[in-house]
C-alpha cells in the first residue's frame, strides 16, 4: 500500500498561503508541520510558522533566502496558485491524508504487539491501540474523521468479544488480519472521496 498523500493538495495550501498570509491563523489551528508529506513543503510550512509569530509576510522572497536551495521552488508554488477561494478544502485533504498515514502506524503497532504481546493482556493491547487512535485527534485538537470513527469503534467491539475468551496464537493472527481489513477499507473509503473532490475543484 503507498503512502496516503495529496501533493497537489499541499502545494494548494502553500500556494494560497503565499498569496494570503492572515490565512495561516485559521490553517495552523488544523494543520501541523507533520501533517505534510513531502519533506520540502514540511520545510515551507515550518518557515512559515516562524515569520508567523514574528508577525512578518509569507513574501516568496523572504521564505527563499531562509530556504535558499528551495528559493525557485517556493516562487513556483506563488505562480501556480490563481486564488485561495478553496484553501479550506485541501486543508482537510492534506489533514485527513496525514491522519490516514497515522492510522498504518498505529495498525502496525496493533499487528506487532499482538504478535509479541509480551506480559500484557490482548485486552490491554487493544486499549492502547484505541488511545493511539484517538491521540491522533487529540495532538491536534480536531474532531475525529471517519476513519478514526470506524476502527476505534472496530476496536471497541472487538476488545467486548474477546474480553473473556480463552485466545490462542491462531485467535490473535485471525484477529490481527481482521483489523488490518478494517484500517484497508476505511483507507480505500477515504481514497475514493478525495479523488472526488479533487476531481470537482480542479
Amino acid at each position: 500500500m503507498k503512502a496516503p498523500k495529496s501533493v497537489e493538495a499541499e502545494k494548494a495550501v502553500l500556494g494560497g498561503l503565499l498569496l494570503d498570509s492572515k490565512l495561516f491563523e485559521a490553517i495552523r489551528e488544523k494543520l501541523c508541520t507533520e501533517d505534510f508529506y513531502q519533506k520540502e513543503h514540511r520545510s515551507i510550512y515550518h518557515v512559515m510558522g516562524l515569520l508567523w509569530d514574528e508577525h512578518k509576510s509569507f513574501e516568496a522572497g523572504l521564505i527563499g533566502i531562509r530556504l535558499q536551495p528551495l528559493e525557485e521552488y517556493i516562487f513556483g508554488l506563488a505562480n501556480d496558485c490563481a486564488s485561495t477561494k478553496n484553501i479550506m478544502a485541501y486543508v482537510d485533504i492534506v489533514r485527513e491524508k496525514s491522519v490516514q498515514r497515522q492510522l498504518i502506524v498505529v495498525a502496525t503497532d496493533i499487528a506487532k504487539s499482538a504478535l509479541n504481546p509480551g506480559k500484557k493482556d490482548f485486552k490491554e493491547i487493544l486499549d492502547e491501540a484505541e488511545a493511539k487512535v484517538m491521540g491522533i485527534a487529540d495532538d491536534q485538537n480536531v474532531m475525529l474523521c471517519p476513519a478514526q470513527f470506524r476502527l476505534t469503534h472496530f476496536l471497541r467491539e472487538l476488545a467486548e468479544e474477546i474480553a473473556n475468551a480463552d485466545l490462542d496464537e491462531e485467535y490473535l493472527r485471525e484477529t490481527i488480519v481482521e483489523v488490518n481489513k478494517a484500517l484497508v477499507c476505511t483507507l480505500e473509503h477515504f481514497e475514493e472521496n478525495h479523488f472526488e473532490v479533487e476531481q470537482q475543484e480542479s
